[in-house]
């Protein structure tokens, strides 16, 4: 009859050991790397909606006026064709998307008068993203306008008037 060797309790508590050792210093770094990840997918979405807003606004202009930036990005994802990849839009509707919570905020609709026509426009939005937890899914907050500068923060929500990643480097 064959004898059953198992491993003894010293040699489990030794792979365990450096098994926590080397997830100790994995994890830091695969956290910094996802946090990046997240951040970049972020900043290329932001892009990406202020080109399809302006785009949406150019289709909607009336001769020398401007047109109207839309209500909602789901109006950028709805339409045939798309003027937005329809996984982005999740991000201006409150849902998390890659580690970030989103607002798209559209300015209110005004009419302007030139000569006597009267037109109706809405010439500003706002778009923003905060980590879902700060540290682990991101550690930036982004802000884009219709500017088209994507702003930062580190610390707390950015805003207007927080750096442009361009002028960060």
């Amino acid at each position: 009859m064959m004898q059953r060797r198992g491993f003894t309790l010293l040699e489990m508590a030794v792979t365990l050991a450096i098994l926590v050792v080397v997830l100790a210093i994995a994890l830091p770094s695969l956290i910094q790397m996802s946090i990046v990840e997240n951040e970049t997918a972020i900043i290329q979405a932001m892009r990406s909606a202020v080109q399809a807003c302006e785009s949406f606004r150019m289709r909607d202009s009336q001769g020398d006026i401007r047109g109207r930036y839309p209500v909602s990005l789901a109006a950028l994802t709805g339409s045939a064709p798309p003027y937005l990849d329809p996984r982005f839009s999740a991000l201006a509707l409150g849902r998390p998307w890659r580690g970030y919570v989103g607002q798209y905020t559209p300015a209110p609709e005004r009419t302007i008068q030139v000569g006597n026509i009267t037109y109706r426009v809405r010439d500003a939005y706002t778009l923003t993203a905060d980590p879902v937890r700060r540290g682990l899914t991101g550690q930036r907050s982004f802000y884009v306008d219709q500017s088209g500068a994507v702003r930062f923060n580190a610390q707390r929500p950015a805003t207007a008037n927080d750096p442009a990643l361009e002028e960060a480097r």
